[in-house]
């Protein structure tokens, strides 16, 4: 019997290059490219990608789908049919189609990658990109970590938020110059814009993302 691989999209990630290998998998990223480069996509096309997602959500249970909207910041109380949260997270997840190169960063979430997925993250222009290099044992570091979860709530789709454990990475944390921790690195077009070192709140970090210029440095060495 032929595997079932990447059954629920965004629900069992396969981080091996960096995507799903299941053809819906390929669908959705191919309609997030297109619609990140600004090139038409046709109804009938959009619609057979929904259409697949919605048949693979439909084998959630109602509690696994609820799970999945909370988690993205998506009221279900007034949902009474199974559909209806189907449907809404569907529409969900074809809005994230083009959020990102890897496929594992969601709109207002904070996620934690790789130094190979990150470097496909730099390279990617969609949109800004903020990186928070840090390290468990690092107080200030565990400090900020709630901090920078409310910062990406709030800056939702305007920016990327990933982290990077230099432990884990420390060739990528080298070549970004990471002399301190935390240090939160922003890129844009694949060039770094600015950086902040040291443990900072929601409020500043806000500001970090807001205030960036449009003309980068190199990203690494």
């Amino acid at each position: 019997m032929q595997q079932k691989i990447g059954l629920l999209i965004g629900v069992f990630l396969c981080r091996q290059n960096f995507a799903l290998v299941s053809p819906l998998h390929h669908r959705i990223q191919r309609y997030g490219r297109q619609k990140s480069m600004f090139i038409g996509v046709g109804a009938e096309s959009a619609d057979d990608t929904t259409d697949s997602i919605r048949t693979e959500l439909r084998k959630m249970k109602t509690s696994e789908l609820r799970e999945e909207l909370g988690s993205r910041g998506i009221s279900w109380g007034n949902f009474i049919e199974k559909e209806e949260l189907v449907k809404a997270l569907a529409e969900a997840k074809m809005d994230e189609a083009g959020f990102c190169a890897s496929g594992l960063v969601k709109p207002g979430q904070v996620a934690e990658l790789s130094g190979a997925e990150i470097e496909v993250e730099i390279q990617d222009s969609s949109s800004p990109l903020l990186l928070d290099v840090y390290a468990r044992w690092c107080g200030p570091c565990q400090l900020m970590a709630p901090e920078l979860k409310k910062a990406a709530q709030v800056i939702g789709t305007k920016a990327r938020v990933v982290k990077l454990d230099s432990d884990q990475d420390p060739d990528l944390a080298s070549r970004l110059h990471v002399g301190g921790l935390p240090t939160i690195i922003l890129f844009e077009h694949g060039k770094e814009i600015k950086r902040l070192e040291g443990a900072v709140m929601a409020n500043q970090l806000l500001a970090f993302v807001e205030s960036h210029g449009t003309k980068g440095e190199a990203a690494y060495t």
